[in-house]
Protein backbone atom coordinates (compact mmCIF):
# COMPACT_ATOMS: atom_id res chain seq x y z
CA UNK A 1 0.00 0.00 0.00
CA UNK A 2 1.07 3.59 -0.66
CA UNK A 3 0.71 6.43 1.84
CA UNK A 4 -1.78 9.00 0.53
CA UNK A 5 -2.52 11.11 3.65
CA UNK A 6 0.19 12.58 5.91
CA UNK A 7 -0.02 14.82 9.00
CA UNK A 8 3.42 16.37 9.51
CA UNK A 9 4.26 18.26 12.73
CA UNK A 10 7.65 19.79 13.45
CA UNK A 11 9.19 22.96 14.89
CA UNK A 12 12.77 22.34 13.82
CA UNK A 13 12.86 20.80 10.33
CA UNK A 14 13.06 23.31 7.48
CA UNK A 15 12.75 20.83 4.66
CA UNK A 16 10.06 18.26 4.05
CA UNK A 17 11.11 14.64 3.77
CA UNK A 18 10.72 12.78 0.49
CA UNK A 19 7.04 12.13 -0.15
CA UNK A 20 5.54 9.08 -1.86
CA UNK A 21 4.52 9.65 -5.50
CA UNK A 22 0.82 8.96 -4.88
CA UNK A 23 0.40 11.35 -1.94
CA UNK A 24 -2.98 13.16 -2.10
CA UNK A 25 -3.42 15.02 1.22
CA UNK A 26 -0.69 16.74 3.27
CA UNK A 27 -1.24 18.62 6.55
CA UNK A 28 1.76 20.57 7.89
CA UNK A 29 2.17 22.30 11.26
CA UNK A 30 5.20 24.07 12.70
CA UNK A 31 6.78 27.45 13.48
CA UNK A 32 9.29 27.60 10.66
CA UNK A 33 9.75 28.71 7.08
CA UNK A 34 8.63 25.82 4.89
CA UNK A 35 10.55 24.80 1.82
CA UNK A 36 8.53 22.88 -0.77
CA UNK A 37 10.55 20.81 -3.16
CA UNK A 38 9.34 18.13 -5.55
CA UNK A 39 5.77 17.92 -4.28
CA UNK A 40 4.04 14.90 -5.87
CA UNK A 41 1.91 15.71 -8.89
CA UNK A 42 -0.83 13.59 -7.28
CA UNK A 43 -1.10 16.00 -4.31
CA UNK A 44 -4.63 17.39 -4.20
CA UNK A 45 -4.85 19.18 -0.85
CA UNK A 46 -2.24 20.95 1.27
CA UNK A 47 -3.23 22.38 4.66
CA UNK A 48 -0.78 24.65 6.48
CA UNK A 49 -1.05 25.44 10.19
CA UNK A 50 1.56 27.95 11.30
CA UNK A 51 2.08 31.11 13.33
CA UNK A 52 5.43 31.90 11.77
CA UNK A 53 6.09 35.31 10.23
CA UNK A 54 8.72 34.05 7.73
CA UNK A 55 6.14 31.74 6.20
CA UNK A 56 4.40 34.68 4.53
CA UNK A 57 7.74 35.89 3.16
CA UNK A 58 8.80 32.54 1.74
CA UNK A 59 8.97 31.69 -1.94
CA UNK A 60 6.21 29.07 -1.84
CA UNK A 61 4.02 31.21 -4.08
CA UNK A 62 6.34 30.29 -6.96
CA UNK A 63 6.62 26.64 -5.92
CA UNK A 64 3.03 25.49 -5.55
CA UNK A 65 0.93 24.56 -8.59
CA UNK A 66 -2.16 26.73 -8.99
CA UNK A 67 -4.61 23.85 -9.54
CA UNK A 68 -4.44 22.43 -5.98
CA UNK A 69 -6.29 23.19 -2.74
CA UNK A 70 -4.22 25.21 -0.27
CA UNK A 71 -5.76 25.91 3.13
CA UNK A 72 -3.93 28.34 5.43
CA UNK A 73 -4.90 28.20 9.13
CA UNK A 74 -2.47 30.41 11.05
CA UNK A 75 -4.12 29.64 14.42
CA UNK A 76 -5.91 31.74 17.00
CA UNK A 77 -2.70 33.39 18.24
CA UNK A 78 -1.62 34.68 14.82
CA UNK A 79 -1.33 38.49 14.83
CA UNK A 80 0.55 39.36 11.63
CA UNK A 81 -0.79 41.16 8.57
CA UNK A 82 -2.66 38.65 6.39
CA UNK A 83 -3.19 41.08 3.54
CA UNK A 84 0.16 40.23 1.94
CA UNK A 85 -0.37 36.46 1.80
CA UNK A 86 0.32 34.46 -1.30
CA UNK A 87 -2.05 34.08 -4.21
CA UNK A 88 -1.44 30.34 -4.00
CA UNK A 89 -3.63 30.16 -0.89
CA UNK A 90 -7.28 29.61 -1.81
CA UNK A 91 -8.70 28.75 1.61
CA UNK A 92 -8.10 30.90 4.68
CA UNK A 93 -9.13 30.70 8.35
CA UNK A 94 -8.61 33.60 10.80
CA UNK A 95 -9.17 32.65 14.46
CA UNK A 96 -10.39 34.79 17.34
CA UNK A 97 -6.86 35.86 18.25
CA UNK A 98 -6.13 37.47 14.89
CA UNK A 99 -5.91 41.22 15.53
CA UNK A 100 -5.59 42.63 12.03
CA UNK A 101 -8.60 44.93 12.29
CA UNK A 102 -8.72 45.85 8.59
CA UNK A 103 -8.98 42.65 6.57
CA UNK A 104 -8.41 43.19 2.87
CA UNK A 105 -8.16 40.01 0.82
CA UNK A 106 -9.38 41.65 -2.38
CA UNK A 107 -6.08 40.84 -4.14
CA UNK A 108 -6.07 37.18 -3.09
CA UNK A 109 -7.64 34.38 -5.11
CA UNK A 110 -9.48 32.90 -2.13
CA UNK A 111 -12.48 30.68 -2.77
CA UNK A 112 -13.19 30.04 0.93
CA UNK A 113 -12.82 32.40 3.91
CA UNK A 114 -13.70 31.73 7.56
CA UNK A 115 -13.35 34.57 10.07
CA UNK A 116 -13.84 34.24 13.82
CA UNK A 117 -11.74 37.32 14.53
CA UNK A 118 -13.20 40.74 15.32
CA UNK A 119 -12.53 43.25 12.55
CA UNK A 120 -13.64 46.77 11.66
CA UNK A 121 -13.48 46.53 7.86
CA UNK A 122 -13.67 43.70 5.36
CA UNK A 123 -12.87 43.68 1.64
CA UNK A 124 -13.49 40.46 -0.25
CA UNK A 125 -11.94 39.07 -3.41
CA UNK A 126 -13.78 38.48 -6.66
CA UNK A 127 -13.18 34.68 -6.62
CA UNK A 128 -14.73 34.01 -3.20
CA UNK A 129 -17.37 31.24 -3.14
CA UNK A 130 -17.80 30.46 0.56
CA UNK A 131 -17.78 32.96 3.44
CA UNK A 132 -18.25 32.18 7.14
CA UNK A 133 -18.34 35.20 9.45
CA UNK A 134 -18.72 34.39 13.16
CA UNK A 135 -17.04 37.34 14.89
CA UNK A 136 -18.46 40.71 15.96
CA UNK A 137 -18.30 42.34 12.52
CA UNK A 138 -21.46 44.33 11.80
CA UNK A 139 -20.54 46.71 9.00
CA UNK A 140 -21.55 46.84 5.34
CA UNK A 141 -20.26 44.00 3.19
CA UNK A 142 -19.89 44.14 -0.58
CA UNK A 143 -20.33 40.54 -1.71
CA UNK A 144 -18.67 39.30 -4.90
CA UNK A 145 -20.84 37.92 -7.68
CA UNK A 146 -19.05 34.57 -7.28
CA UNK A 147 -20.41 33.96 -3.75
CA UNK A 148 -22.26 30.62 -3.39
CA UNK A 149 -22.45 30.01 0.38
CA UNK A 150 -22.78 32.52 3.23
CA UNK A 151 -22.81 31.80 6.98
CA UNK A 152 -23.38 34.63 9.46
CA UNK A 153 -23.26 33.24 12.98
CA UNK A 154 -21.87 36.29 14.75
CA UNK A 155 -23.12 39.79 15.52
CA UNK A 156 -23.99 40.72 11.95
CA UNK A 157 -27.38 42.41 11.58
CA UNK A 158 -26.96 44.53 8.48
CA UNK A 159 -28.54 44.69 5.05
CA UNK A 160 -27.64 41.86 2.71
CA UNK A 161 -27.27 42.80 -0.93
CA UNK A 162 -27.09 39.37 -2.53
CA UNK A 163 -29.18 39.80 -5.67
CA UNK A 164 -26.28 39.57 -8.11
CA UNK A 165 -24.50 36.66 -6.44
CA UNK A 166 -24.66 32.94 -7.23
CA UNK A 167 -25.72 32.19 -3.66
CA UNK A 168 -27.31 28.78 -3.10
CA UNK A 169 -26.97 28.48 0.71
CA UNK A 170 -27.56 31.14 3.39
CA UNK A 171 -27.32 30.78 7.18
CA UNK A 172 -28.10 33.84 9.31
CA UNK A 173 -26.90 34.37 12.89
CA UNK A 174 -28.97 34.86 16.03
CA UNK A 175 -28.71 38.68 15.87
CA UNK A 176 -29.89 38.96 12.26
CA UNK A 177 -33.37 40.47 11.84
CA UNK A 178 -33.41 42.35 8.55
CA UNK A 179 -35.90 42.25 5.70
CA UNK A 180 -34.70 40.64 2.49
CA UNK A 181 -35.22 43.14 -0.30
CA UNK A 182 -34.15 40.74 -3.01
CA UNK A 183 -32.57 37.30 -3.04
CA UNK A 184 -30.90 35.55 -5.98
CA UNK A 185 -32.90 32.95 -7.89
CA UNK A 186 -30.01 30.53 -7.37
CA UNK A 187 -30.79 30.26 -3.62
CA UNK A 188 -31.77 26.71 -2.60
CA UNK A 189 -31.32 26.59 1.18
CA UNK A 190 -31.85 29.17 3.91
CA UNK A 191 -31.65 28.92 7.70
CA UNK A 192 -32.77 31.66 10.08
CA UNK A 193 -31.27 32.41 13.50
CA UNK A 194 -32.96 32.90 16.86
CA UNK A 195 -34.13 36.52 16.55
CA UNK A 196 -35.19 36.63 12.91
CA UNK A 197 -38.81 37.82 12.79
CA UNK A 198 -39.50 39.22 9.33
CA UNK A 199 -41.95 38.05 6.68
CA UNK A 200 -40.71 35.20 4.49
CA UNK A 201 -43.67 35.30 2.09
CA UNK A 202 -41.49 36.63 -0.73
CA UNK A 203 -38.79 33.97 -0.73
CA UNK A 204 -37.82 32.78 -4.23
CA UNK A 205 -39.86 29.80 -5.44
CA UNK A 206 -36.64 27.93 -6.24
CA UNK A 207 -35.79 27.48 -2.55
CA UNK A 208 -35.88 23.81 -1.58
CA UNK A 209 -35.24 24.02 2.19
CA UNK A 210 -36.29 26.63 4.79
CA UNK A 211 -35.11 26.12 8.38
CA UNK A 212 -35.45 27.87 11.72
CA UNK A 213 -33.21 27.15 14.71
CA UNK A 214 -34.84 25.16 17.52
CA UNK A 215 -35.10 28.16 19.89
CA UNK A 216 -36.42 30.54 17.23
CA UNK A 217 -38.51 33.54 18.31
CA UNK A 218 -40.29 33.72 14.96
CA UNK A 219 -43.91 34.80 15.40
CA UNK A 220 -45.07 36.00 11.96
CA UNK A 221 -47.90 34.34 10.09
CA UNK A 222 -46.65 32.48 7.04
CA UNK A 223 -49.10 32.83 4.16
CA UNK A 224 -46.86 31.66 1.34
CA UNK A 225 -44.00 29.25 1.06
CA UNK A 226 -41.81 28.52 -1.97
CA UNK A 227 -43.56 26.18 -4.39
Amino acid sequence: KTLIHLNYYSDIVHKLPALPPNMKILNISGDYDFVFENLPHSLFQLTIYTCDEPFLKSKYNRELPSNKLYYFNPGDSYDKDINRSSNSINRLYLGRGYNGKDIDISNLKLVQLKIKADCRSLKLGTCLKRLSLTGSYNQKIIFPDSLEELELNGEFDGKLNLENTKLNKLITGDKFNENFVSLPLSLKRIKFGKNFNQSIDNLPDQIELVEFVENSNYSKNISKLPI
